[in-house]
C-alpha cells in the first residue's frame, strides 16, 4: 500500500463509508475477543476489495448487533473506542498522530523504568521497515510498534530507504514472530509500557499461528 504522501510522514485519509464502518466493527469485536462472524470479509473489503450484496447485508446485520453488544458495557466500550481508532489509521481513513520530532530523528524512545528501546535497536527496526512510536495522546497508548509510513522520508537521516509494508500489522508479525535481539527487545519493551497495544499485538500473533 504505497501511496503517495500529502507531506512528511503523512499519508492521504481514504474517505469512509458505511460499508466500511460496518467491516470496522467487526474487525474491533474480532481485537476485543468477541468472536464475530465475517472477519475475513470485513479485512478484505476494508483493504479494496468489492464485496456482494448479500455479504454487505450480513456484515451491517453483524455489525448492529456488535454495536449492540458493545455499547451496553463501559468497558467493553472504551476498548472498542480505542481499537477502532487504530483501525481507522491501519486502514487509512484518519492519520496517524505520531510527533513531528520522530520524523527528525530527534525522538529518544525510551520509558522511566523497565526495558530501553536504543538507538541501535531503532536502526535495526527500520531497516525492517517499522520501528517503535511515541505517540502520546492516542487512545491506544504511548508507545506502539508501527511500520514507518514513508520510508523515502528517513533516507537523509537513515543513510538507506527502509523497506516499505503493507500495513502495521506487517511490523507486528515481524516483531512477534522475530527471533534477534531488537524484536526480543521490541516485544519487552511494549509488553511492559503500552499492555493495551501489546495484546493486541499478542491477539494478531495467535491468530497467525492457528490452522486454517
Amino acid at each position: 500500500m504505497n501511496q503517495k504522501t500529502t507531506e512528511a510522514g503523512k499519508l492521504p485519509v481514504k474517505p469512509m463509508t458505511y460499508g466500511h464502518g460496518n467491516a470496522i466493527m467487526i474487525l474491533v469485536a474480532d481485537r476485543i475477543g468477541l468472536g464475530p462472524a465475517l472477519v475475513a470479509e470485513a479485512r478484505k473489503h476494508l483493504k479494496g476489495s468489492d464485496i456482494h450484496a448479500m455479504t454487505g447485508a450480513a456484515m451491517e446485520k453483524e455489525a448492529v448487533a456488535l454495536n449492540n453488544r458493545i455499547r451496553s458495557d463501559a468497558l467493553l466500550l472504551e476498548q472498542a473506542n480505542a481499537q477502532a481508532e487504530d483501525l481507522k489509521v491501519l486502514y487509512g481513513f484518519a492519520e496517524r498522530k505520531i510527533p513531528e520530532s520522530a520524523m527528525k530523528g530527534e525522538l529518544e524512545s525510551t520509558a522511566d523504568n523497565g526495558p530501553q528501546w536504543t538507538p541501535a535497536q531503532s536502526r535495526l527496526a527500520k531497516a525492517e521497515g517499522w520501528d517503535i512510536f511515541d505517540c502520546s495522546g492516542s487512545d491506544f497508548g504511548r508507545w506502539r510498534v508501527l511500520r514507518i509510513d514513508d520510508p523515502q522520508a528517513w533516507e537523509d537521516m537513515l543513510g538507506f530507504v527502509p523497506p516499505a509494508l503493507g500495513d502495521d500489522e506487517e511490523a507486528w508479525k515481524l516483531v512477534m514472530e522475530g527471533a534477534e535481539s531488537h524484536h526480543v527487545a521490541a516485544r519487552d519493551f511494549v509488553r511492559t509500557n503500552n499492555r493495551v497495544a501489546y495484546e493486541a499485538m499478542s491477539q494478531f500473533a495467535s491468530r497467525l499461528a492457528k490452522p486454517r
